[in-house]
């Protein structure tokens, strides 16, 4: 199914298959069951919406709280040693603390990309059942009616 707005993957969105084949719509008077069409995704997409807005945003919070106790981390574990008698100079602390938040943010990288391949792999196998499904033609029976005429 067509979304109401922008759909994932490059998909059409509705108002854009509607507008392309408007020949088409205006050809067989379907104007008004384009537009019903239009509102019922809209109302499947509002109920749908602040659930994932609501998701986003914790996303984006959690994501912002880990990055900044990995600041907090990397200063406490690089000003540590300095507690303990140990020389330390503020060069060393601070090297820790972006050596944490480099690490912090390359797995906050790794997350993305395995989002997108899980992403992927649910796609592939999509395409892959589509690819083996048994065809109810079979292009090489010889039964059935032929045209006379070559």
């Amino acid at each position: 199914r067509h979304g109401a707005t922008v759909a994932p993957g490059g998909r059409q969105t509705l108002p854009e298959e509607v507008l392309t084949l408007i020949r088409i719509v205006h050809s067989f008077n379907a104007e008004d069951d384009e537009i019903e069409r239009y509102c019922r995704a809209l109302r499947a997409k509002r109920l749908v919406a602040p659930r994932a807005a609501l998701l986003q945003g914790a996303g984006i919070g959690l994501m912002h709280l880990a990055l900044a106790g990995s600041f907090a981390l990397g200063f406490w574990f690089g000003g540590s040693p300095s507690e303990r008698g140990t020389d330390v100079t503020t060069g060393q602390v601070t090297t820790v603390a972006f050596c944490v938040t480099i690490l912090s943010l390359s797995v906050f990288a790794a997350i993305t990309a395995l989002i997108a391949i899980r992403t992927a792999t649910a796609i592939g196998a999509r395409i892959f059942s589509i690819i083996d499904r048994k065809s109810s033609i079979d292009p090489l029976d010889t039964t059935g009616s032929r045209p006379t005429n070559p």
